[in-house]
C-alpha cells in the first residue's frame, strides 16, 4: 500500500513504492470517480478524500490481479488436499485398512505410483528452491544494509569537524537531516561512549520506544573486537527491525591515529516488511507453479492410466466372453510391448482352445455314441436272454416228443412276443430319444391337456385316486402356452405313469395334479404322489439319459420330456422326500394375449 498528500493538485509527500509524480496525474486527481468508489489505472486502484485548504490524500494498492487469484486458489487447493489425505490416512489407519490403498484396480495404482513419484520431488524441488531464495533474498538485502551504512558512514565522515564538535548540537541535526535525506535512511548519532546525540526520527526515543544509549551488543562488538560493522535484530514495542551499526573513524595527532569520535546506527524499520514481502511473493509463486503442475500431472497421469490399461479392459473383457461353445473373437493390437505380447498369447490360447473344442467335441460324440451303444446292447440283451432260454426248452421238449408240446409251443410262442415287443418299445424310445421330432408349437390351454391326461389314467390308480386342483380362472381357458401339444400329452403322461408306479403295492395311490399361476407371465404344473421317493444317491441321474430305477423301462422318458419343456421355454425339476414321495414340477411361460 502507498499512500500521498496533494496541495492545490501538488504533490508535497508521498510514501511507498508507487510513483505519484509520474503516473498518476492530475487529470485522473479531478475525476470524481477517485473520490466514491475509487479509480482502478494500470493495476493500481486509487482512493482519496478530499480536505481543508484544498489539500487530499490518495492511497493506492494493487488490485487484485490473475496472480492473486490464483495464488489464493494454490493455497486453498493444497490446504483442502492436505487434509483430504490427512482425514483419510487417519480413518485408514483407525479402521486397521492401510493396505487397501495397495488392493484397488491396476489404472488407480499407476495413477497413485506416478502422482506420488511426482510428487515428492516436486516438494523437495520446492522446499530447496525456497530455501535457496530465502537465503539470497536475505543476503542482498544485507548487501543493501551494507551499502547504505557505507554511504551514510562516507557522508558523515566528510564533516568530520561537525562530529568532534558534539556541543554543536543545531549542526549535528542538520547533519544527521541532510545525511538521511540523502541516503533515504533514518540514522542515529552516538558519541564515542555510545550515548544518543541526535536522530532523524527522535519522536521514537522521546516517547521511550527506544532507549538513549546504543545497543551493548554493538558496542561491544565495534569498540572491543573492533568489527567494521555489525548488524543486530531489535524491537520497538511490536515492531521488529535490523539495526547496521558502523564506526565513525578519524585520524588525530601527529602519529595519524585512527579514533573513533562516535557512531551511526541505521535502523532499518521496513527491513522485516521488505523480507516478509518478498517471501511471500517467493511463496505465492512456488503455490501457484506447484499446484499448476499438480493439476496438470493428475491429468497426465488420469490420461496415461486410460490409455495404459485400456488394452487390459479390452482383454478382460474378452476373457470373460470366452466360451468353450461359441465363437470367440481374437484381438488386435499392433504394439510389440508387453500388453502385445499378452494379446499374442491371448489369440494363440484361442487358437488351441479352438482345436482343443474341435476334439473334445469329436471325443464326446465317440464316447456319446459308444455309451449309447452300450446301453442299446445292455436293453437288447435283457430280453434275448429269456427268448433263448425258451426256444432251447421248447427245443428239448420237441426233442423228446412231450405229449404236452403243442402246449408249450402255444406258452413260449407268446413269450416270445412279449419279449418281441419290449424290444421294439426298446427301440422306440431310443429312437424319440436320439431323432427328438420338431417342435411344433401353437396355442394351447395347459388346463384342457392336464384334464384329459389325468381322466385318461383315473383307471389305472389301482383303487386310489389321481386329484385334479385347478384354479377358476382355468374354466376360462386363460392359462394359454406356446408349445407342442404331443409334448405336452407325452409328458403329462410320463408323468403320471412313474407316479402310480412309484408308489408300493402296500398303499393306495394318492397322486394330486396341480395347476397354478406363477408371477404375471408364467404357469406351473406339479404332479405328486406319496410313493417311496427318490434315493438320495440317484437324484443327480434323474434326468439322465437311459437311467432308471425300475425293473422294466428304456430310461429315456424323463431325458426326453425335460429336453421338450426347455426347448418351449420352460424348466422341469423334482421335489423329493424318501418314504414320503415325490412332486415333479413343470413351469411353462404365459402366451401374450
Amino acid at each position: 500500500m502507498s499512500y500521498a498528500g496533494f496541495e492545490h493538485g501538488r504533490l508535497v509527500y508521498n510514501e511507498g513504492d508507487f510513483d505519484y509524480g509520474n503516473q498518476l496525474s492530475l487529470q485522473q486527481l479531478q475525476d470524481p470517480r477517485l473520490y466514491s468508489t475509487g479509480l482502478s489505472v494500470n493495476g493500481f486502484h486509487h482512493l482519496a478524500v478530499r480536505g481543508p485548504q484544498n489539500r487530499t490524500a490518495v492511497v493506492t494498492t494493487a488490485t487484485y490481479s490473475f496472480t492473486d487469484w490464483l495464488a489464493n486458489f494454490s493455497f486453498l487447493f493444497l490446504l483442502h488436499t492436505f487434509f483430504w489425505l490427512l482425514a483419510i490416512g487417519i480413518y485408514m489407519l483407525a479402521r486397521g485398512r492401510y493396505f487397501e490403498a495397495f488392493r484397488t484396480n491396476f489404472s488407480t495404482k499407476i495413477q497413485l505410483f506416478l502422482n506420488f513419484g511426482i510428487l515428492v520431488p516436486l516438494i523437495v524441488v520446492s522446499i530447496a528452491t525456497a530455501s535457496q531464495v530465502t537465503n539470497f533474498y536475505k543476503r542482498d538485502l544485507l548487501r543493501t544494509y551494507e551499502r547504505r551504512g557505507e554511504a551514510v558512514q562516507a557522508n558523515l565522515l566528510k564533516n568530520r569537524a561537525v562530529l568532534a564538535d558534539s556541543a554543536s548540537r543545531t549542526a549535528l541535526i542538520d547533519l544527521a537531516e541532510n545525511v538521511s535525506s540523502l541516503t533515504e535512511t533514518d540514522l542515529n548519532l552516538y558519541n564515542a561512549q555510545g550515548q544518543l546525540l541526535v536522530s532523524s526520527q527522535p519522536l521514537i526515543f522521546e516517547s521511550g520506544l527506544l532507549g538513549p544509549l546504543m545497543n551493548p551488543q554493538a558496542a561491544a562488538a565495534l569498540a572491543e573486537q573492533a568489527q567494521p560493522r555489525v548488524l543486530l535484530t531489535e524491537r520497538a514495542g511490536s515492531l521488529s527491525f535490523n539495526s547496521l551499526y558502523l564506526p565513525l573513524r578519524t585520524t588525530m595527532g601527529p602519529e595519524r591515529a585512527s579514533v573513533v569520535v562516535g557512531y551511526v546506527g541505521i535502523p532499518f524499520f521496513d527491513s522485516e516488511k521488505e523480507l516478509d514481502n518478498k517471501l511471500i511473493e517467493l511463496i505465492s509463486t512456488i503455490l501457484n507453479i506447484f499446484t499448476v503442475m499438480f493439476i496438470l500431472f493428475l491429468i497426465l497421469t488420469f490420461i496415461a492410466s486410460r490409455l495404459l490399461t485400456s488394452p487390459l479392459k479390452v482383454l478382460t473383457e474378452k476373457l470373460k466372453h470366452t466360451t468353450l461353445t461359441g465363437q470367440n473373437e481374437m484381438l488386435a493390437y499392433e504394439s510389440s510391448d508387453e500388453i502385445g505380447l499378452l494379446v499374442r498369447e491371448y489369440n494363440a490360447m484361442l487358437l488351441k482352445l479352438e482345436e482343443s473344442k474341435q476334439e473334445l467335441a469329436t471325443q464326446e460324440k465317440e464316447a456319446a455314441w459308444r455309451e449309447m451303444a452300450r446301453q442299446v446292447a445292455h436293453e437288447i440283451k435283457n430280453p434275448l436272454t429269456p427268448m433263448k432260454l425258451s426256444l432251447q426248452f421248447l427245443q428239448k421238449a420237441i426233442a423228446e416228443n412231450r405229449p404236452n408240446t403243442e402246449e408249450l409251443i402255444s406258452r413260449i410262442s407268446q413269450t416270445l412276443i412279449t419279449q418281441v415287443d419290449v424290444l421294439s418299445d426298446i427301440a422306440t424310445s431310443f429312437s424319440n430319444f436320439t431323432n427328438l421330432p420338431a417342435m411344433r408349437p401353437e396355442r394351447l390351454d395347459v388346463a384342457s391337456i392336464l384334464r384329459r391326461c389325468v381322466g385318461l389314467h383315473q383307471g389305472g390308480a389301482r383303487g386310489g385316486s389321481i386329484q385334479l386342483a385347478l384354479p377358476a380362472a382355468a374354466e376360462a381357458e386363460q392359462y394359454q402356452v406356446f408349445a407342442d401339444e404331443n409334448l405336452l400329452v407325452r409328458t403329462f403322461n410320463n408323468l403320471l405313469i412313474n407316479a402310480l408306479q412309484a408308489v408300493p403295492e402296500s398303499r393306495k395311490p394318492l397322486i394330486t395334479a396341480r395347476l397354478e399361476a406363477y408371477g404375471d407371465d408364467r404357469v406351473r404344473v406339479c404332479i405328486q404322489d406319496n410313493g417311496a421317493g427318490i434315493p438320495e444317491n440317484v437324484r443327480d441321474k434323474v434326468f439322465v439319459p437311459n437311467f432308471t430305477t425300475k425293473e422294466s423301462g428304456s430310461g429315456i422318458g424323463l431325458a426326453v420330456a425335460r429336453r421338450g419343456i426347455e426347448s418351449a421355454g420352460g424348466k422341469i425339476w423334482f421335489e423329493t422326500q424318501e418314504s414320503v414321495g415325490t412332486m415333479f414340477c413343470i413351469e411353462l411361460p404365459l402366451a401374450p394375449a
